[in-house]
């Protein structure tokens, strides 16, 4: 017997030494894993795992990329004599023109500080970027400047860009200087498309001299400047700026802030904003100016737009805290696919991509090993693709939700050619299955 509790003992004592003895990591650096890399990705991507290979995806920005864990920068490498430190500027943002595929494979990229006038992960992005987690991002303007764009994902990006899937936290700061910044891209322009994201970055802008450079500022909680789409985003950040010191020059009507974008020239649908803004001019819940549509927005105890610059349609709410976190309050809203709310407790939050939007099931594209196709993006996703084989594995239906914002077609702006004869030249097997529901979009 005594035998036997001893034994227990020393089982016990055993595991507590083993639990305690691991090092407790922060929630920041902590990801849901991707269980498996798609075979698409294996033969097609290139495997990201070290800051030192995040910074070369510049050298080839037509490329194809895939965290393939969390990548963490530390204060060490910011420092001087730091792999990063860029004379004080922080990490240098990628590329003039990003064209390719970073997909986040839902990981994080942790700390990394940026402080260039065009700051961001990426400079600019005509591609596609998805399902990547920037978290305690910074960026700090100290000098006088009227032309920053900053984003937490990108400075800006550009049609036909896409930033699917994405989240970030931080803060961006701005010291006597001006320009568009937003909590996803700082300038948003026509043909592009942010979609399913959300963001908690603070954006602080601060006179302290009275020498404010001169120009507006255009602040957003997802976009600065929008001219492109965004749906079924998210912001619960801080905006402020504080009032014009004593000689400043710039009358604060200039100014366009507000909780999903600072201004708005094309369409902004299924978003929220239960963030604060603090500014001591005109500031508003879904867009500082408006010249677009607003379709299914909420604001938190805001206003909704501006009525001296409103050139649009609004379709827009004004809720209470506890309201906010009610489903029901969310009128025609996905909470089925797209969000998830944790009811009378948290605000909503975007649903995790598990599924890559890009490439395929399995398979290589050869006679013998067709690529396999089992979701809606997939099947889409064969556009332009010659002398390449496909199997369909089970049955795609499509409807009337994915022509609708947020939707597949919607957000590929899927048009009647899309797998016509002058684009699809590869060799399609149905295997039995079917395709069934879609409905074309006329060019236009």
């Amino acid at each position: 017997m005594k035998k036997r509790l001893f034994k227990i003992y020393y089982f016990c004592f055993a595991l507590i030494f083993i639990v305690f003895s691991f090092p407790i990591v922060s929630f920041a650096e902590v990801t849901d894993r991707v269980d498996e890399i798609p075979d698409y990705y294996k033969n097609n991507f290139i495997a990201i795992s070290t800051p030192e290979e995040f910074n070369d995806v510049r050298k080839d920005l037509d490329g194809n990329y895939y965290l393939a864990n969390d990548i963490i920068f530390t204060d060490e490498m910011f420092a001087l004599g730091g792999e990063f430190y860029n004379n004080g500027a922080g990490f240098n943002p990628i590329g003039e023109d990003f064209s390719g595929v970073f997909d986040g494979m839902n990981y994080s990229i942790v700390g990394l500080l940026s402080n260039s006038r065009n700051a961001g992960v990426f400079k600019c992005v005509s591609g596609k970027v998805t399902r990547l987690n920037i978290v305690n991002y910074s960026c700090s303007i100290i000098t006088a400047s009227n032309n920053c764009v900053i984003g937490g994902i990108a400075s800006s990006v550009i049609g036909p860009g896409s930033i699917s899937y994405c989240n970030t936290s931080g803060q961006i700061e701005l010291i006597n200087s001006n320009g568009c910044v937003g909590g996803i891209v700082g300038e948003q322009e026509f043909g592009s498309v942010i979609t399913k994201c959300f963001s908690s970055i603070d954006i602080i802008c601060q006179n302290e001299s009275g020498d404010m450079a001169q120009g507006s500022s255009v602040f957003g909680g997802i976009s600065g400047m929008c001219s492109g789409k965004i749906d079924n985003c998210g912001y619960i950040g801080n905006i402020s700026k504080n009032k014009i010191a004593e000689g400043g020059s710039i009358p604060i009507q200039y100014d366009n802030i507000g909780g999903i974008a600072g201004s708005t020239f094309d369409s902004i649908s299924y978003c929220y904003f239960a963030g604060t803004i603090t500014y001591p001019g005109d500031s508003y819940g879904t867009a500082g100016y408006v010249s677009a549509t607003l379709y299914r927005c909420f604001s938190i105890n805001s206003v909704m737009f501006n009525n001296k610059t409103h050139n649009g349609t609004c379709d827009t709410y004004s809720l209470t805290e506890s309201q906010m976190k009610n489903p029901l309050s969310y009128i025609d809203w996905d909470f089925i696919n797209v969000w998830e709310i944790n009811n009378n407790i948290s605000f909503p939050t975007i649903r995790k991509c598990e599924q890559s939007e890009m490439g395929f099931s399995g398979g290589n594209g050869s006679k013998d090993t067709p690529y396999l196709i089992t979701s809606k993006y997939q099947l889409l996703n064969m556009s332009g693709q010659a002398d390449v084989y496909f199997n369909l594995c089970n049955d795609i239906e499509f409807d009337e939700t994915d022509t609708k914002a947020g939707g597949v077609l919607y957000e590929l702006n899927f048009y009647c050619e899309c797998l016509d004869d002058n684009d699809f030249k590869g060799i399609f097997d149905g295997c039995g299955y079917s395709i069934k529901g879609i409905n074309y979009i006329e060019k236009g």
